[in-house]
């Protein structure tokens, strides 16, 4: 028999909103090298918004104004 327990995982999003770390057009080579407010490395080598959650680094998804966020719990009901 198998047992699922439920798991919470839990962070401050304020890190990743950190201002002014990374400028528009910086270059990089992922998205290890890009941060809040331009999160996604372009196909340019160059760090800007992001456009689809495969331009964030996972676990994080894409908001539509172009910043990468945790995405929202999702919550498992047992039967």
């Amino acid at each position: 028999m198998t047992r699922r327990v439920p798991i919470v995982v839990s962070g401050d999003e304020a890190i990743i909103m950190i201002a002014g770390c990374q400028p528009p057009d910086s270059a990089c080579t992922d998205c290890h090298d890009c941060v809040n407010p331009t999160p996604a490395c372009g196909p340019g080598g160059t760090c800007g918004p992001c456009n689809t959650d495969k331009d964030c680094c996972p676990p994080l998804v894409c908001t539509p104004n172009g910043t990468c966020v945790l995405p929202p719990p999702q919550i498992e009901r047992f039967s």
